[in-house]
C-alpha cells in the first residue's frame, strides 16, 4: 500500500475513533425530555411533579408522571445560574445537568414518560405550592430528543416546547 492510502485510511480511524463512542453513546440514549425550568419570579420552589397525559373534551387524563420532590427552582435573582436576559433577571435550571440524577431519568437526564398510543402529548406541572400550568396545544409524539420548558413569570405561566 502507498503512503498516501495509509495516510487516508489512518486518518479516517482516527476520525472515526475521535466520533464514535461518546456521539453514538448519546444517540443510543437520545430518547426522551430534557426538562428546562425558567423562573422569572421572586417565588422560590422546593419540587414539582410533571404529568404526560391526553386532553378529552377539555379534561386531562393522566398517563405518567415524574416527581421531583426535593429539586429546588430558586427565586429569579438567586441560584447557581442566574443572569439576565434582555435586561429581565431570571434563573434557570435543565434535567440533564443540574438534576439529572432524579429517580426517572435516564442517564442522559431524560425523561422517558409512557404514553402508550396517544399521538398527542399535553402536559401538566404542579408546583410545590400547589401552582398548576397546563401545556396549551399537544406536542407530537416524540421519537427523537426534546425540550420542554416550563417557563415562570409573575404575568403568567407557560408550559413550552
Amino acid at each position: 500500500m502507498d503512503t498516501k492510502k495509509i495516510i487516508f485510511v489512518g486518518l479516517f480511524l482516527l476520525l472515526i475513533t475521535a466520533c464514535g463512542h461518546s456521539g453514538f453513546e448519546e444517540e443510543e440514549g437520545s430518547a426522551g425530555f430534557i426538562i428546562n425550568i425558567i423562573n422569572r419570579t421572586d417565588k422560590e420552589y422546593s419540587g414539582f411533579v410533571l404529568y404526560l397525559g391526553d386532553n378529552q373534551n377539555g379534561i386531562f387524563i393522566e398517563k405518567d408522571s415524574l416527581v421531583a420532590k426535593n429539586v429546588k427552582i430558586y427565586k429569579k435573582d438567586e441560584g447557581p445560574y442566574s443572569s439576565i436576559n434582555n435586561g429581565e433577571q431570571r434563573t434557570y435550571i435543565r434535567s440533564n445537568k443540574e438534576f439529572r440524577d432524579l429517580e426517572g431519568l435516564s442517564e442522559f437526564g431524560k425523561w422517558v414518560g409512557s404514553f402508550g398510543t396517544l399521538e398527542k402529548l399535553y402536559f401538566k406541572v404542579k408546583l410545590s405550592d400547589g401552582t398548576i400550568v397546563f401545556s396549551e396545544n399537544p406536542k407530537l409524539r416524540i421519537n427523537s430528543s426534546s425540550d420542554i420548558t416550563l417557563s415562570l413569570r409573575d404575568s403568567g405561566n407557560k408550559l413550552l416546547y
